[in-house]
């Protein structure tokens, strides 16, 4: 299994050193924004003037390139802990854009700081692996639905506007903007219309039909904020439930942990229960 810390640790040292044009995409990527998902490999964006420094370097450090075309290039090691990196190509303009927005962050707890695209352009190129291959839509346009979710009014949607109208796919663009706007006004349609659900059960329904991002101020998030002060213990009305959301969902994108999973997380850690069974 490759060994993240170690291999990024020498990739990002030798990049630097040569200069090299590049942003992390793929699975880690969205480990980095807080959404979660089991990758095995590493997955960068590089301009196509480094293609041959990139060769350099990832044969000098112990890898064989074991496919190369106009478009893509990927390595693999025979040392398990290397593992495989592939690299996308940045030849045309909208591409090599990307590698100009992107931004440095930290890692393994700050020690490397490494550059990433931003989630737009994250977007973007799933949406143009969705355009490649169709079979993979359903798994790309998951991660895009999380993305959406989890930054919403911090993105810049007419970029991510831009890239659906590319792609074709501009129904789809208003769609999820949709579901997005959807899940506070069928929160507020709940409340309004049907006796006994409140702020809390309304949420609790809408997560369990597959809404993201809606968070519920259950006694062990009251509990947890309290104890990191982020909760007087003044009584639950309306208001002091709509500020504790608020907090909370400020500690989910300041841990980049999405509200779902630090829901969970904080349940197991408030119960002492080593398994979720809910």
């Amino acid at each position: 299994m490759m060994d993240f810390e170690k291999v990024l640790g020498i990739i990002i040292r030798e990049f630097d050193e040569k200069e090299v044009h590049y942003g992390l995409i793929g699975g880690f990527a969205l480990g980095i924004f807080g959404l979660h998902r089991a990758t095995i490999d590493l997955d960068f964006l590089i301009d196509k003037n480094d293609i041959e420094k990139v060769e350099k370097i990832m044969k000098a450090i112990g890898y064989k390139c074991i496919y190369k075309s106009e478009d893509v290039s990927q390595y693999i090691s025979d040392i398990k802990i290397l593992g495989e990196i592939d690299f996308l190509h940045a030849f045309r303009e909208k591409a090599k854009k990307m590698l100009e927005r992107v931004k440095e962050k930290d890692i393994f707890e700050g020690r490397f700081k490494i550059k990433i695209l931003i989630p737009e352009d994250i977007i973007g190129l799933k949406l143009q692996a969705i355009s490649n291959n169709p079979g993979r839509e359903a798994k790309e346009y998951l991660d895009i639905e999380n993305l959406m979710a989890h930054f919403g009014k911090e993105l810049d949607w007419s970029i991510i506007e831009e890239y659906f109208y590319l792609f074709g796919k501009d129904k789809k663009f208003k769609e999820l903007k949709n579901v997005l706007k959807l899940n506070k006004d069928v929160r507020k349609w709940l409340i309004e219309n049907i006796d006994g659900i409140g702020l809390k059960e309304s949420c609790h329904f809408l997560r369990n039909i597959g809404f993201k991002g809606l968070p519920i101020i259950d006694v062990h998030i009251q509990n947890f904020l309290k104890k990191i002060g982020k909760y007087d213990g003044k009584k639950l009305n309306k208001n002091k439930y709509l500020e504790l959301e608020k907090k909370f969902l400020e500690l989910s994108k300041e841990l980049k942990i999405p509200a779902e999973e630090l829901d969970i997380a904080i349940w197991l850690y408030e119960s002492k229960e080593k398994e979720f069974y809910g």
